[in-house]
């Protein structure tokens, strides 16, 4: 019933309404408009479809579809969250999946009523239910995890302009026109943007249009999420479980504590050749673009190198020794229909934190050189020696990880800084292999290439343990075979992708 209040505000009482369906009709009857209710067990979206008459744009029919797996995705968070929300949390898992859920309700919902994704709302303190929300986690004044606001408690400030500007009755055409420009004039003066689609994906150019973020800011975003994530892995154990459960459901709560700062991160990289733009027309009063400042892609480019310290990609030991194989008769697909755990390993039953550590790497240094961005940043440079360059980006990433020394670093540390290398060394490889790269980037990625080549030279192998020298040796070896044109990705190690079932 979120709607009825924001059709109220353009001039309609009570004219959003939900009855339960006439004994003896058809949920199939093109009369009704219905809301299904639907239970399984496999992952899959929520859908809120509408039908239109094509000759006038008019909608006659629409058929929401909300599952029930989903709630069992807000179940996993909260056990992840419950060692470090102790005994007296402020949510319990029903109240925060039920938070969820009315949100959810009102966003398929809003689609039935005409509304797309509007996939920059988060960053304006929540003002839609039609962007992707992740529950929102704080520390209190103490320094213990707080899901109080998890979710918005009902519609924003956009849903209101959006359902004025579709619904709102004018009595003729030059009253429409002059009454849905005053509309956008308010959302304009209100700062109220809209981005949908792909604008929002991960190879996206602007930092505030991403999906499950909350915050007005990605640096603070990430701010927040790596220090909540920091209390949630330190506090993890076996309250995660729930009486008679197995161990191995603690790699997929696990997987959401451990990833809990990934969406605050994909914003952050969004500064690095980052376009701000707008939908706009001829004679508006909004900017169409506008190119991020150097000094916050400078700053983004510092806060990824951070998440990629071996400090922060480390899982701890008593968490690796917890995570057990699913036991016999457990039907491990429950949730995951038969797909193997989200945090994979490369060491059959055991548990792998190095491998898992190298996939998040990878996945962090494939989205920051996406050849997309890496061509923005070396067209804006090109233009405005102010911005940085890919050169400045590249040399900044390599001595963060291959010019780091392990010396000094536990075993397990050791191992997680030679994944973060090979995971640049992919990702460094495939840009300069990308068809999509321009000339002028794979020029700078070969440099960058035989710079490292140098550096990897058989004299240099003898600095570290035996495992660094075998690593660095296979380095040497790959960039030797993609500077002869004999490059196969298939032929280098690459970890599995870390998948997470929407929240």
């Amino acid at each position: 019933m979120w709607w009825n209040q924001v059709f109220e505000k353009a001039g309609f009482r009570d004219a959003f309404q939900i009855r339960d369906l006439p004994d003896g009709a058809n949920p199939l009857d093109a009369r009704y408009n219905v809301l299904h209710w639907v239970h399984r067990r496999e992952r899959g979206p929520s859908v809120g479809p509408n039908y239109r008459d094509p000759r006038t744009g008019e909608i006659v029919r629409a058929i929401v579809r909300m599952d029930s797996y989903r709630s069992l995705v807000n179940h996993d968070i909260w056990m992840g969250f419950r060692p470090a929300l102790g005994q007296g949390a402020d949510a319990t898992s029903e109240q925060m999946a039920m938070a969820r859920r009315r949100q959810h309700s009102a966003h398929e919902i809003g689609h039935t009523l005409g509304l797309a994704h509007n996939f920059i709302a988060a960053a304006s303190d929540r003002a839609s239910v039609m962007d992707y929300p992740v529950a929102l986690a704080t520390l209190d004044d103490t320094g213990r995890v707080s899901l109080a606001n998890a979710y918005a408690p009902g519609p924003g400030a956009y849903d209101e302009i959006a359902i004025r500007y579709a619904y709102t009755w004018f009595p003729d055409a030059e009253a429409e026109r002059a009454g849905l420009a005053a509309i956008i004039a308010e959302a304009e003066d209100a700062g109220l943007r809209f981005i949908t689609g792909g604008h929002a994906g991960p190879r996206g150019s602007i930092p505030d249009a991403t999906t499950w973020v909350e915050g007005n800011g990605m640096f603070a975003a990430l701010e927040r999420t790596r220090a909540v994530r920091s209390v949630l892995i330190d506090a993890f154990d076996e309250r995660a479980l729930a009486a008679g459960e197995p161990h191995s459901v603690l790699n997929r709560r696990f997987a959401h504590v451990y990833l809990h700062h990934r969406s605050a991160l994909y914003g952050v990289i969004k500064h690095l050749g980052g376009l701000e733009f707008a939908y706009t027309l001829k004679d508006d009063t909004l900017e169409p673009t506008r190119r991020v400042p150097p000094v916050e892609q400078r700053r983004a480019l510092q806060a990824i190198i951070e998440t990629l310290a071996p400090a922060e990609l480390r899982i701890p030991d008593r968490v690796t020794a917890l995570i057990a194989p699913a036991p016999s008769g457990w039907d491990s697909g429950w949730q995951w229909d038969g797909d193997p755990a989200p945090l994979a390993s490369d060491s059959g039953d055991a548990f792998n934190p190095v491998y898992v550590a190298h996939a998040f790497a990878q996945e962090t240094l494939d989205a920051v050189l996406h050849a997309e961005r890496a061509n923005r940043i070396t067209h804006f440079h090109a233009t405005d020696p102010e911005q940085p360059s890919l050169d400045e980006v590249l040399t900044a990433l390599v001595e963060a990880t291959w010019v780091r020394s392990s010396r000094g670093l536990a075993g397990g540390d050791a191992a997680v800084l030679r994944g973060t290398q090979r995971a640049l060394l992919d990702a460094l490889l495939d840009l300069g292999g990308n068809e999509n790269a321009s000339a002028q980037t794979r020029a700078v990625v070969e440099r960058q290439l035989r710079a490292l080549q140098t550096s990897l030279r058989p004299a240099r192998r003898a600095l570290g343990s035996s495992a660094d020298a075998a690593h660095r040796a296979l380095a040497h070896r790959h960039i030797e075979r993609y500077l002869a044109g004999e490059d196969d990705p298939a032929d280098r190690p690459r970890p599995a992708p870390i998948p997470l079932p929407w929240p």
